[in-house]
């Protein structure tokens, strides 16, 4: 599906599931899941004002995690779709190719996007080969262009290694659980918003919806 549709697929089930319906909400995407998260935030901004459901899902989306996320497209998708090397579907690796202007427009959405609701995030980038297909998602793709307050956290992984944590010594775990314990309040409620929030739950664990495997669970850090 083109990201569109999944963000379309997916926003409904995320509104709608119960486990999400208080507290803030951190998103975690992988490489194509990181494009699902700013195209699905894309939507939900057009579909607010109509779906109080919906405006308490993304207003309460006060971080977001990038892992190897191609913003600009991948070298490797281009060639892949051209030669199709890999098994995602053809309409998807179009969607990924190096240079993408949809891809191009969608992150420049997201900049403003981010800048305007005060979204933390946070980016990891891979510095390995994926085998002969070398990096695939080179490190100027793997950066959004958010500004210094966003912290790039390059890790010498390769982009499948890279979302295989061994422990809770491993560096994407720790430096996302840091992430994650210095959430920020969501929105103080006007007088004219259609949906009563609910009080920020500052306390670890907060909720957390992994894209990049379409699972929403709890995180903890506790042994």
């Amino acid at each position: 599906m083109a990201l569109v549709d999944r963000a379309s697929n997916l926003l409904p089930r995320l509104a709608n599931e119960r486990k999400l319906q208080s507290g803030n909400i951190v998103l975690v995407g992988h490489s194509l899941g990181g494009l699902v998260i700013k195209a699905l935030l894309r939507k939900a901004e057009a579909e607010m004002p109509f779906k109080a459901n919906v405006a308490s899902f993304v207003r309460r989306v006060r971080q977001v995690v990038f892992i190897a996320t191609p913003h600009q497209g991948s070298d490797q998708a281009t060639l892949a779709n051209a030669l199709r090397l890999l098994s995602r579907p053809r309409e998807t690796l179009a969607g990924l190719s190096r240079n993408n202007p949809e891809l191009r427009g969608l992150n420049e959405w997201y900049r403003a996007y981010s800048s305007k609701n005060n979204l933390a995030n946070l980016v990891f980038q891979e510095r390995q080969p994926f085998g002969w297909l070398r990096v695939i998602v080179k490190p100027d793709s793997a950066d959004p262009g958010l500004g210094p307050s966003t912290s790039i956290v390059p890790l010498d992984e390769d982009h499948v290694s890279i979302i295989k944590l061994r422990s809770r010594e491993d560096d994407l775990y720790k430096e996302l659980a840091h992430f994650i314990r210095t959430a920020r309040p969501a929105p103080t409620l006007t007088p004219s918003s259609p949906t009563v929030w609910p009080a920020l739950n500052r306390r670890f664990p907060l909720r957390l919806c992994r894209l990049g495997s379409l699972v929403a669970s709890r995180f903890s850090t506790s042994r």
